[in-house]
């Protein structure tokens, strides 16, 4: 191929809407010119400076220029090939991850859409647990009240799973979980008023204090009666859970030994 024919290549190369894989083969082509270019250019030199090879001056000084002259030019087209390489190649990238993009954007939209679905599920699913809860205060009152020899009922989480009991292969889903709500706090299990809590709520008074008037010593005195009620209140909830939990195990228990003596 002629040194012509490259040129020519090269400058439709630069001026036309070129992909960067074919300047990247162009590329290719014109690194192999120089190369020989190069070579033939020191070949030239060297001859234009044998008076026996060259014995005329102004020849010898037009050989040299001249590939002097074919390797600057494809130095030249080179540099401005890598040039055009690097610009279409980073070009093509941004179309390509644009695209990317979009295709991604759709796909994060619908999943969206469909996370979205998660707050009705999850205040539907809290609001069954907090009535199997409710339901299972029942049964546990049943159960313990019951009369000898009366069939005893089951909680709510082991009739659903048709489970006899539950055990550390078929632990409680209810009692597992922990559900956020989308306002980011906790929508499962309910939260428990601690007794601090308890406490700071009965010292928050109307607008009107009784603790600065006249009367201070009998606020005192009642907001102190209001602090025992409620740390009563509290006491016995929690032993009233207690209660519970250990009458649940116990009958747990009980029907165990009788399923295993059957």
């Amino acid at each position: 191929m002629s040194d012509k024919t490259i040129e020519v290549r090269i400058a439709d190369a630069l001026k036309n809407d070129t992909t960067a894989a074919d300047l990247a083969a162009l590329l290719v082509e014109v690194e192999q010119a120089l190369a020989t270019a190069e070579q033939d250019a020191a070949a030239t030199s060297k001859a234009a400076m044998d008076v026996t090879i060259t014995p005329d001056p102004d020849r010898a000084r037009a050989s040299i220029e001249l590939a002097t002259l074919v390797v600057g030019r494809l130095q030249t087209a080179l540099s401005h090939l890598q040039s055009r390489y690097q610009e279409a190649e980073a070009s093509e990238f941004l179309s390509r991850w644009q695209a990317d993009r979009d295709r991604v954007e759709v796909r994060r939209d619908k999943a969206a859409a469909e996370f979205s679905k998660s707050r009705e599920l999850i205040e539907r699913l809290a609001a069954i647990f907090s009535n199997a809860e409710a339901v299972d205060r029942d049964v546990s009152r049943i159960n313990i009240s019951a009369p000898s020899g009366q069939r005893h009922l089951q909680q709510v989480e082991l009739i659903a799973r048709n489970l006899a009991s539950f055990s550390s292969s078929d632990r409680s889903i209810a009692a597992s979980t922990t559900l956020l709500g989308f306002d980011g706090k906790t929508a499962w299990p309910p939260r428990q008023q601690g007794l601090g809590v308890a406490m700071a709520q009965a010292m928050v008074t109307s607008a009107h204090d009784a603790r600065y008037s006249d009367n201070w010593h009998g606020a005192a005195d009642a907001q102190q009666q209001q602090l025992s009620r409620e740390q009563q209140r509290l006491a016995a909830w929690h032993k009233e859970q207690e209660r519970l939990q250990s009458a649940r195990l116990r009958h747990e228990d009980l029907e165990n030994r009788k399923r295993r003596t059957a």
